[in-house]
């Protein structure tokens, strides 16, 4: 999970101030986040019609990037901006994908961030979202970016995905490592076992590959275990907020 999304859920940024840390540095070169792509093209259609001067949709922080979320009265920019909504948001997905869990809530708890300038860890505000749609034993946890990564971590050579393209990786349990009575790391030696209970999809829209990570808990294993329905779930997202920064 990226250092923003941590933000979301242990307040890992202050713990960092208090302790002294230094803060992770970005890169202030932005990319171009390729709002030209026709996805984005019924949303910035909609978005045209709110005035210029409207409030940004994220208490003071106006994105520059599109944010990637589902359609809910309480994602950014699901507003007057947004399509209809039609009833709550987990029957709407059980409808598109038949592994949805049952016992996810009928409405997530939503959290994007950054709220306010003073969250922006760095960057500029407005050039990078974390959103988390809470459904109890589900998480989804979406994150995009356009500060260009430091040279030192980007891979020049590394051909962009296609927009559109879905990649998915499970994450190493135990790496094939134990824990002793002592709390020592030993190595067992075997290939390390795959937990299918969280899942990080990287999803290319435009010029950008978002992040999405599906968590899930008892009750929900089925929708992380199956391929085309996580496809099928970040097939559900759309533009939520954001718009093209002025020339």
């Amino acid at each position: 999970m990226s250092l923003r999304a941590c933000m979301v859920s242990g307040g890992l940024l202050g713990t960092l101030m208090m302790a002294g840390a230094a803060m992770p540095s970005f890169a202030q070169e932005l990319a171009d986040p390729g709002w030209d792509d026709p996805f984005f093209s019924g949303y910035l259609e909609r978005e045209r019609s709110r005035p210029l001067d409207a409030s940004p949709p994220n208490d003071g922080v106006s994105f520059s990037l599109p944010v990637l979320g589902f359609a809910t009265q309480g994602a950014p920019g699901a507003g007057d901006a947004a399509p209809p909504i039609g009833g709550p948001l987990s029957a709407r997905l059980k409808s598109a994908i038949a592994e949805w869990p049952a016992c996810a809530t009928a409405s997530p708890k939503v959290t994007t961030v950054p709220e306010t300038p003073e969250q922006a860890a760095g960057a500029a505000p407005g050039t990078w979202f974390t959103s988390t749609y809470d459904f109890g034993c589900l998480q989804i946890v979406i994150d995009g970016d356009r500060n260009e990564p430091d040279e030192a971590f980007a891979n020049a050579a590394e051909e962009a995905p296609e927009s559109g393209s879905i990649e998915l990786a499970y994450q190493n349990e135990n790496a094939g490592e134990s824990i002793d009575a002592e709390g020592n790391v030993a190595s067992l030696g075997v290939p390390p076992k795959i937990e299918q209970n969280e899942v990080v999809i990287s999803y290319a829209r435009g010029n950008l590959v978002y992040g999405v990570t599906v968590s899930c808990q008892t009750g929900s294993e089925s929708l992380c275990a199956s391929r085309p329905a996580l496809v099928a779930l970040t097939g559900q997202l759309i533009p939520v907020a954001g718009r093209p920064a002025p020339n």
